[in-house]
C-alpha cells in the first residue's frame, strides 16, 4: 500500500503493515529514510497478529506472549502528514498491567554508515528530545542538506530513548548506531483501560526547534545569568515551573513567556515545566571555573594517575584510573587501554596548566611523564611514534598528539627544542602520509606562528609546506574523507574545514574557503539544540565508550571528547570568513566539560540512552567488535581515559573569546 501525502509518500507492507519506505518527492536521491534490516514501528514484547487495511491506512493489531498487553497500531494520512497512532490496551480480566519500558516502539532510521556510493545523501543523523510530554526527532541527511524528516509525538508521555543494535549490521559500531526505541512513561493499565501514543511526520526545508523551551545558555558560571524563552504552539494558559525545589516566576505574552535564572552552586539544574497540562523539562549545568577545574584535574592526574610501580617501562606514564576500584588500569593488549594513544592528552593538558600557573611539583611530575615518552614510544631523532610499548604497528593519529605536547613543554619551558620536536614529529607523520587522512590534534597553525617567532626558517618553511599539502589534498577531496576506523563522522569533516580555514589564514588564498561551506553543512548534521547542556551543540557519536570505556559499551555518547573538535572548527572558520559562532562554541567547550568532576576524575563520556540492547540476528555469527547484552544508560562512564583533550581545548578556545 502507498500512502501519498503533499511532499513524500509512504510505502506500507501488506503483510506485516509496516512502512518500509519513506521518500520525500523533491528530493533528487530519493533516500529511503527507514533502513530494511528492522521493521519500522515494531512494538518490543508484542507479535503482529493481524493486518487490516482501512479507508485512511492500515491497522496493524498484537499482544504480547500472555496476552495481558494488546496493542493497535494504526497508520494512515490526515491533514497532509503521516501519522501513526500506537494504542496499548489491559487485556485482562483480573489484574492491572504496568505500562513501563520493557515496552519500546523501534523507529530504525536510516543511519547505516556502510560507505556505500552516495552515502552523504543516502543516510542520516537522527537527533532526539524525549522529556516526558515532549518528544521529537529530527533526522538530517549527511550532506546537510534540506529535506528534514520531522517527527513529533501528539500525545502520550516517554521516559526516555534507548537503542536496538543488530550486531550483525556492520563490523564495527562506528558504522551503524542502531534504531532509536522510544519507551512510554510507566504507568499502570487498569482492566479495560488503555493509553495512547501518537506521531505525525513531514519534511520540512529548515531544520525545527526541537524543543518549545529554550536557553540562551544550558552551561554555566555560578552567578551567570539563564535567560529562558517558551515559545508555546499554542496560548498559554497555565504555566507552572521549578527548579531545586523553588517556584519559578514567568512574564507572559500570548504562547511565549520568558525568566531568568542564576544560581550560587555547581551541579545539573533540572527546570521542570507544566504547561497548559503537558509535563516536560530542560537541563541546565553549572561549571567550577575553567581555571580551577584545570587545577584540579591536573592534581588529579599527578598524584593519582602516573604509575610508579614497579614496571620500569611504565614508570612516568599517565594511565588510566578506574573510579569504581579506585586504582590505575593498564592493558597493552587492548591499543585504547594502553599508556600512549589517546592517554597522552593527560600529558599534553599537564603542561599546558603550566603556562597557567608554575607549579614545582606539577613541573617534577610532568618531567618524569616525559621520559617515559622518549624511552618507550617517541624517537626523538626521527619524530617516529610507536603505539604502546613494545608496539609494532603503525598509527598515524598518535602523530599530532606527541606533536601537541611538546607543544606545550614549549609553551611553558620556552626550550625552543621542544618546538623544533613538535615539528619533527609532524614531519614524520607527512612523510609517512598524514596528508591523505584527518587526524585530530595536529597544531601545526600555532607550532608554524612560533617557529616563525623564534627564527627558525628551514623547519618553518618546511612544516609549511607540508600543512599546505595537506590543505591541497582536502580541497581536491572536497567532502570525501578518510579514514580506515570510521565511514563518516563530526571529527573527520570539522578537521577538514579547520585546517582549510587555517590554509587561508596563512597564504591568503581564498580557493581554501570555496569547499567549506559544504564541509559545514556535513558537520551540522551530527548536532542538533537540544535543551540540555550534554547535547545542546554537541556531536552524536556512538561508538566511543566501548573503546575507551571500562563496560565496553555502544551507544549515543553526550558528550565525548571529539566533538570538541566542533568549537574548534567554528574558532577557525569565524577567524577566516567573519561569521560569528561564539556561543555555539561556548555551549559546546563547556557541555564537554561536565565530565569533570569536582574532586579532579574525568569520565572519558557520558551513556546518554536509558539502555542499550546488542543482539544478533544470525545466532552462528559472533562480531568480536559488538558483544551482544543490553547495557544500562543514563551514566558516567567510570574510567577517565582520553577525555583530557576537551578540557585542553577548552581552556584554549575559551579564553581566546
Amino acid at each position: 500500500m502507498e500512502l501519498l501525502c503533499d511532499n513524500f509518500k509512504v510505502l506500507i507492507d501488506d503483510i506485516t503493515g509496516a512502512p518500509v519506505e519513506l521518500i520525500s518527492l523533491n528530493d533528487p536521491y530519493k533516500m529511503n529514510w527507514i533502513r530494511n534490516d528492522y521493521p519500522w514501528g515494531t512494538v518490543i514484547g508484542i507479535d503482529t497478529q493481524q493486518v487490516e487495511t482501512t479507508d485512511s491506512g492500515v491497522c496493524v493489531r498484537g499482544a504480547n506472549e500472555d496476552k495481558t498487553l494488546g496493542v493497535t497500531v494504526k497508520r494512515y494520512v490526515e491533514n497532509e502528514k503521516y501519522r501513526e497512532t500506537y494504542i496499548f490496551e489491559n487485556l485482562s480480566d483480573s489484574a492491572p498491567v504496568l505500562l513501563n519500558d520493557t515496552v519500546g516502539i523501534v523507529f530504525p532510521y536510516n543511519d547505516l554508515f556502510d560507505k556505500k556510493e552516495n552515502m552523504l545523501h543516502t543516510r542520516c543523523n537522527s537527533h532526539i528530545w524525549c522529556a516526558d510530554d515532549i518528544c521529537n526527532i529530527q533526522s538530517v541527511k549527511l550532506d546537510g542538506q534540506s529535506p528534514y524528516l520531522i517527527q513529533r509525538a501528539s500525545l502520550g508521555s516517554f521516559s526516555g530513548y534507548g537503542l536496538l543494535c543488530d550486531a550483525c549490521a556492520a563490523l564495527y559500531g562506528s558504522f551503524d548506531r542502531g534504531s532509536i526505541v522510544l519507551y512510554p512513561q510507566e504507568r499502570v493499565l487498569e482492566c479495560g483501560e488503555s493509553a495512547s501514543f501518537a506521531f505525525e511526520f513531514y519534511f520540512s526545508d529548515k531544520r525545527e526547534s526541537i524543543s518549545y523551551i529554550s536557553a540562551d545558555r544550558y552551561s554555566g558560571f555560578i552567578g551567570d545569568k539563564f535567560s529562558i524563552s517558551i515559545d508555546w504552539y499554542e496560548k498559554i494558559e497555565s504555566l507552572s515551573a521549578e527548579v531545586c525545589g523553588e517556584r519559578i516566576e514567568f512574564q507572559l505574552d500570548g504562547n511565549k513567556a520568558t525568566t531568568s535564572l542564576s544560581f550560587n552552586s555547581v551541579g545539573e539544574k533540572t527546570v521542570k515545566f507544566q504547561l497548559n497540562g503537558k509535563k516536560t523539562f530542560i537541563c541546565l549545568n553549572v561549571l567550577d571555573s575553567i581555571e580551577n577545574i584545570l587545577e584540579c584535574r591536573v592534581r588529579f592526574i599527578t598524584e593519582k594517575q602516573q604509575y610508579e610501580g614497579e614496571d620500569q617501562r611504565l614508570n612516568g606514564a599517565y594511565l588510566i584510573y578506574d573510579r569504581e576500584t579506585d586504582s590505575l588500569y593498564y592493558n597493552k593488549g587492548f591499543a585504547d587501554h594502553n599508556c600512549a594513544r589517546e592517554r597522552l592528552s593527560m600529558g599534553a593538558l599537564v603542561a599546558a596548566s603550566l603556562v597557567r600557573k608554575y607549579d614545582p611539583k606539577v613541573v617534577a611530575s610532568l618531567k618524569k611523564h616525559r621520559l617515559f615518552l622518549e624511552r618507550e614510544i617517541l624517537d626523538v631523532n626521527t619524530g617516529l611514534v610507536k603505539d604502546g610499548i613494545d608496539s609494532s604497528r603503525m598509527r598515524l593519529y598518535n602523530f599530532p598528539w606527541v606533536s601537541t605536547y611538546y607543544l606545550e613543554w614549549y609553551r611553558f619551558s620556552k626550550d625552543t627544542e621542544c618546538l623544533k620536536i613538535a615539528a619533527r614529529v609532524l614531519h614524520k607523520y607527512y612523510e609517512l602520509g598524514g596528508a591523505g587522512q584527518e587526524s585530530p590534534c595536529i597544531e601545526a597553525f600555532e607550532i608554524l606562528e612560533h617557529l616563525k617567532n623564534e627564527g627558525l626558517d628551514a623547519e618553518y618553511e618546511q612544516l609549511k609546506k607540508e600543512f599546505i599539502s595537506h590543505a591541497d589534498s582536502i580541497y581536491e577531496r572536497r567532502t570525501k574523507s578518510t579514514s580506515s576506523e570510521v565511514a563518516c563522522a563530526n571529527g573527520m569533516m570539522n578537521l577538514m574545514s579547520t585546517f582549510l580555514a587555517q590554509a587561508y589564514l596563512i597564504t591568503g588564498d581564498k580557493k581554501y574557503l570555496t569547499h567549506i561551506d559544504d564541509l559545514l553543512k556535513i558537520s551540522e548534521s551530527f548536532y542538533d539544540k537540544q535543551p540540555d547542556y550534554r547535547m545542546f551543540g554537541i556531536a552524536l557519536r556512538c561508538w566511543d565508550m566501548y573503546w575507551f570505556g571500562k563496560k565496553k559499551s555502544y551507544g549515543d555518547t553526550y558528550p565525548q571528547w571529539l566533538s570538541a573538535l566542533t568549537a574548534q572548527m567554528y574558532h577557525f572558520c569565524d577567524s577566516a570568513m567573519g561569521t560569528d559562532h561564539s556561543c555555539l562554541i561556548r555551549e559546546n567547550l563547556l557541555g564537554n566539560c561536565c565530565v569533570y568532576f569536582p574532586d579532579g576524575f574525568a569520565a572519558c563520556g557520558y551513556l546518554y540512552p536509558k539502555r542499550i540492547t546488542v543482539f544478533s540476528s544470525k545466532p552462528d555469527y559472533i562480531n568480536p567488535y559488538r558483544p551482544t547484552g543490553v547495557w544500562q544508560g543514563k551514566r558516567f562512564d567510570e574510567f577517565a581515559n582520553d577525555q583530557d583533550w576537551a578540557l585542553y581545548y577548552a581552556a584554549k578556545y575559551l579564553s581566546a573569546q
